[in-house]
C-alpha cells in the first residue's frame, strides 16, 4: 500500500509546486478535469530559502503527491486515470 495526498483544484488550472521544509523526496502526478493523467515529476527536498518551483501541467484540477517511486505502486502512469469522491479520507 502507498500513502499519498491529492491537490485538488476547482477548476483547471497551473502554477507551481515545491518542497520547502519537506523531509523527503515525492512524487507528483497531475489529472485533467476528467480524471485524465497529464503528466508527472520528482521533485527534491529543500531546506534553503530558495526552493526550486516544479511547474504543474497546464489544466490540472488534480495533483496527486505520494513518497518518491510510490506512483507505480498506486496504479498511476501515462494513460491512467482518475475519480475522486467527496468521501473522507481514512486514517
Amino acid at each position: 500500500d502507498a500513502e499519498a495526498m491529492v491537490f485538488v483544484q476547482e477548476a483547471p488550472s497551473t502554477g507551481n509546486f515545491w518542497m520547502k521544509d519537506t523531509l523527503i523526496p515525492l512524487s507528483i502526478a497531475y489529472f485533467d478535469a476528467v480524471g485524465g493523467f497529464l503528466s508527472s515529476d520528482e521533485m527534491t527536498p529543500c531546506t534553503t530559502p530558495e526552493c526550486e518551483r516544479y511547474p504543474t501541467a497546464v489544466g490540472y484540477r488534480w495533483a496527486v503527491e505520494a513518497p518518491s517511486g510510490a506512483l507505480v505502486d498506486l496504479g498511476i502512469q501515462e494513460g491512467s486515470t482518475i475519480a475522486v469522491s467527496d468521501r473522507p479520507c481514512a486514517g
